[in-house]
């Protein structure tokens, strides 16, 4: 993982430097190049194996931030917008029934697509 980060966080970062659209792609292909080497390495520890195990399966969706800037390299905003259901649901003690539980989704699906078209 210690190989992982730095790269993870380049990634990240890039799309939000002040360089041509040019030099992001240039430097995009490198970073996504050596993640893919990276992956294929198998790690000792199991857990940074499963980790590898992601970007080797899941290559096909995983790099599309290296092709359009406009993407982000990361899920933060979908783990931020969640953050607060998750929150609500374990201090609530979650859904008592299955019913109670798709009642949920459905009123915080409506509630966040409305907040988002604010």
């Amino acid at each position: 993982m210690s190989t992982f980060a730095p790269l993870l966080s380049q990634a990240m970062s890039l799309r939000g430097l002040p360089i041509s659209d040019r030099a992001f792609h240039r430097r995009a292909k490198k970073i996504r190049q050596r993640i893919i080497e990276v992956a294929r390495h198998s790690a000792r520890h199991p857990g940074i194996q499963r980790i590898q195990d992601i970007f080797r399966e899941n290559a096909h969706g995983m790099y599309r931030w290296a092709e359009d800037r406009n993407v982000p390299a990361e899920n933060n905003l979908s783990e931020r917008t969640l953050r607060p259901l998750v929150i609500a649901r374990k201090v609530s003690f979650g859904s008592q029934s299955d019913a109670g539980a798709r009642n949920r989704e459905i009123l915080i699906s409506i509630v966040l697509t409305l907040k988002s078209q604010s």
